[in-house]
């Protein structure tokens, strides 16, 4: 991160209600530039049949273009089932770049996935930790139904909004979003779904589920839990873990009449309620059967009475 990024994520971080009204000028040619180097010369061409290395040769040329219609407000995403443009994939780098600065002063601990030093192997070693060393005995393994399909445009450029004020920035958003996404070998409509770039897909997600679920945990359901409740996203797939049944039954009914009012649901094949933990009881008259392990983004968690935990790739 540069300097005037790292200025950016001190103020965010410092001033947690400050909106940025001013943000596009930090997608600098520098900024740009190493973007455009992260890309593998082998990527396939886009829909302009441009390749990475023709992209680099011809830079000065494409940069003043995009930059003005950044400051304009007129760029415009092309929309398709194609392979997104270089100049398109290199946008969207440099602009989550400058996103990430602010929101990674906002996002909890307990997120993972397209946040720096946050990967899957972070997200299994918490788990870890937490079902190892905590009174951990019910666990909620959860999973969205068609998430990046589901999410409305509304309520993004809300959530966005709360923090980013920059009418360019929000522009680009906006049109990322209204190009539409695939799904089922189509392009769904515009007001739901968040766009096909994997960078700022990725960042729009965190932020779709930063106020939807995490903020929503840490600052209204755990205070109104008796036991102790611990909860691990990676992107799109969570897990809760839970000192007391009740409590986690109760949060599994909560959480499906909150995601409804964000146009969100639970898949119900990948959603289930497992006693695990190191502090196992057992319930005769209950339906809910004891197991020995959990899979949590094709890993295989198994638990035991001691503190050690044991992951297995499937």
């Amino acid at each position: 991160m540069n300097i005037k990024l790292e200025r950016i994520a001190e103020r965010a971080r410092k001033e947690t209600d400050l909106k940025f009204t001013s943000l596009a000028h930090h997608i600098s040619k520098e900024l740009i530039w190493e973007s455009l180097a992260r890309i593998s010369k082998y990527t396939a061409p886009g829909v302009d049949h441009e390749a990475v290395e023709g992209a680099q040769k011809s830079f000065n040329l494409w940069f003043e273009e995009l930059m003005k219609s950044i400051h304009l407000k007129s760029y415009i995403p092309p929309t398709g089932v194609g392979v997104p443009r270089v100049v398109d994939v290199v946008l969207q780098y440099s602009t989550t770049e400058v996103l990430s600065a602010i929101y990674e002063q906002d996002f909890l601990n307990y997120s993972f996935g397209g946040r720096p030093g946050r990967g899957l192997h972070n997200a299994l070693a918490t788990l870890n930790e937490i079902i190892a060393g905590e009174k951990v005995s019910w666990v909620l393994e959860a999973s969205f139904k068609d998430f990046f399909g589901s999410l409305e445009n509304q309520w993004m450029m809300g959530f966005v909004q709360r923090r980013v004020r920059d009418p360019r920035i929000i522009s680009m958003i906006r049109g990322w979003l209204k190009a539409g996404v695939m799904k089922a070998g189509k392009i769904q409509a515009s007001e739901i779904g968040t766009t096909q770039g994997d960078s700022i897909r990725v960042l729009l997600s965190n932020v779709y589920l930063h106020y939807v679920l995490d903020q929503w945990f840490e600052t209204l359901v755990k205070p109104g839990l008796k036991g102790e409740a611990y909860l691990i996203r990676y992107i799109d797939d969570f897990i809760v873990c839970f000192q007391y049944r009740s409590e986690a039954t109760r949060f599994h009914e909560a959480l499906e009449k909150r995601l409804e009012e964000f146009s969100l649901s639970l898949e119900p094949n990948k959603t289930n309620l497992v006693e695990f933990g190191r502090f196992p009881t057992k319930h005769f008259k209950d339906q809910v059967k004891r197991v020995d392990k959990i899979y949590y983004y094709g890993f295989t968690n198994y638990g035991t009475q001691a503190r050690i935990m044991k992951c297995e790739v499937q």
